[in-house]
């Protein structure tokens, strides 16, 4: 698959070309976005995650699947910054992760837009620190880049679900992420709603080069989505499965899961 170009993508929903924004301080395509570096997570005396070990490289769309309770939003909240490993170390480039940060822009199953603001609004929360002129620019830029230049007025009640996980997507890349986490980001969607926008987070991802960790409990998703997948079993969470997609790629990930289900269906029995 050829690497994505972040120097040029198409607008969400049309072919026209839009020019692309440069992201800000991007490493080389290949470089380490991400590395958890023996990493486990604890909550109340009961393992949650780990021990793992995992690198991300710069510009991959990695999706990480597997049962409920496997870990998969705990992996995601450390990345993120939400919460620190209980020990290990998480790095983004090269330095620890001790907090959230405009590095990592985080897309929620539920969009969680702010109701008081409108869509342009909510694009530009984060950018509160950004020139006055250049703050406008990219919520004009990420309004066309998901086809909502006709909603930028609306609240987020008078979108449909839709246009409010785009809304919730731009928000996430306004301050230009160099890593976009993604839990379960599509789950609450209608099936056709839902396939629409893996087809334009796809694009997306093409477009703009940025790092994706995607969440899902959907093997044809993580399998048609990620150019490489993690599968997880627990808890406490382990990597069962760390493979590029190819042919037999959802064989594979359905059979580690299977065995990963049955294991903890022995253990709580």
């Amino acid at each position: 698959m050829p690497s994505p170009d972040p120097r040029a993508h198409t607008t969400l929903g049309s072919a026209a070309p839009v020019e692309a924004a440069e992201p800000f301080g991007a490493p080389p395509v290949g470089a380490a976005a991400i590395e958890l570096r023996a990493v486990t997570r604890v909550y109340r005396d009961r393992p949650a995650l780990g021990p793992i070990d995992l690198t991300i490289p710069a510009g991959e769309f990695l999706t990480v699947v597997g049962p409920s309770g496997c870990g998969k939003s705990t992996l995601l909240s450390l990345v993120a910054g939400f919460a620190p490993p209980t020990a290990g170390s998480v790095l983004a480039e090269g330095s620890p992760v001790t907090g959230p940060g405009p590095s990592r822009g985080v897309v929620f199953q539920q969009p969680r837009l702010f109701p008081w603001l409108s869509v342009s609004g909510n694009i530009a929360f984060g950018l509160k620190r950004w020139p006055k002129t250049s703050r406008a620019e990219r919520v004009a830029e990420l309004l066309a880049m998901t086809g909502l230049e006709n909603a930028a007025r609306l609240k987020p009640y008078e979108l449909s679900g839709g246009m409010r996980q785009r809304a919730a997507i731009a928000r996430a890349l306004a301050p230009r992420p160099k890593v976009l986490l993604m839990d379960e980001p599509f789950g609450a969607l209608d099936a056709f709603t839902r396939e629409r926008m893996q087809e334009e987070i796809r694009d997306l991802w093409r477009s703009t080069g940025v790092t994706v960790l995607f969440i899902t409990h959907d093997v044809t998703e993580a399998t048609t989505l990620g150019t490489r997948v993690l599968a997880l079993a627990g808890p406490p969470g382990r990597i069962t499965l760390d493979a590029p997609v190819s042919g037999d790629l959802r064989e594979k990930v359905e059979a580690a899961i299977r065995t990963a289900a049955s294991a903890r269906a022995d253990t709580t029995a």
